[in-house]
C-alpha cells in the first residue's frame, strides 16, 4: 500500500473502532486537514480528531504543528485530539490531547535543535518532524480522555 492507501485504511479502522466503543456518529470533514468528528451516544459531546497513521517507524508531521502552550501538561477538558494509529500489526492507538501533542512537537524540536548547535544537522530549511512511540507512550489506549464513552 502507498501512503495514501495506508491513511485511508487507518481512517476506516479508526471509524469502526470508535463506533464499536460507543460513539453514536463519526463524520469525516476535509478542511485544511482531514478531521474526524465523533459524537457520544447521548449526543452531549462531540470531539474533533486529527488522525496520523503509520505501518512502521514514526508518525510524520511538521514543526509548524508545534506550539508552546502554557499548562499543556495540566489536564484540560478539551474537544480536540490527535489519534496516532499504528497498523504494523494489530491496530494500536495513542489518544493524545491536541494541546499536549502540539507542545510536545514544539519542545522536542527545540531540544533537537539545541543538541545540534542551533541548526538541523543536514537541512536547516526542513520543516519535518517525527513523533516516536516512546515520546507518546503515556497516551497509548487512553480512550477515556475523549470523554465519549
Amino acid at each position: 500500500m502507498n501512503n495514501h492507501e495506508v491513511s485511508l485504511e487507518g481512517r476506516r479502522i479508526l471509524e469502526a473502532e470508535l463506533l464499536r466503543r460507543g460513539a453514536s456518529s463519526v463524520v469525516w470533514q476535509r478542511t485544511r486537514k482531514v478531521l474526524l468528528l465523533a459524537t457520544s451516544a447521548d449526543a452531549s459531546r462531540t470531539v474533533d480528531i486529527r488522525v496520523k497513521v503509520k505501518r512502521r517507524g514514526n508518525w510524520h508531521t511538521t514543526i509548524d504543528e508545534g506550539r508552546a502552550i502554557d499548562g499543556a501538561l495540566v489536564p484540560q477538558k478539551s474537544g480536540s485530539f490527535w489519534i496516532l494509529l499504528d497498523l504494523g500489526g494489530p491496530p494500536r492507538y495513542w489518544i493524545v490531547p491536541e494541546r499536549w501533542i502540539r507542545n510536545h512537537i514544539y519542545e522536542t524540536h527545540r531540544e533537537y535543535i539545541a543538541e545540534h548547535g542551533g541548526h538541523r544537522p543536514v537541512n536547516d530549511s526542513s520543516r519535518h518532524h517525527s513523533i516516536n512511540e516512546m515520546g507518546v507512550a503515556e497516551w497509548q489506549d487512553r480512550w477515556e480522555v475523549l470523554g465519549l464513552f
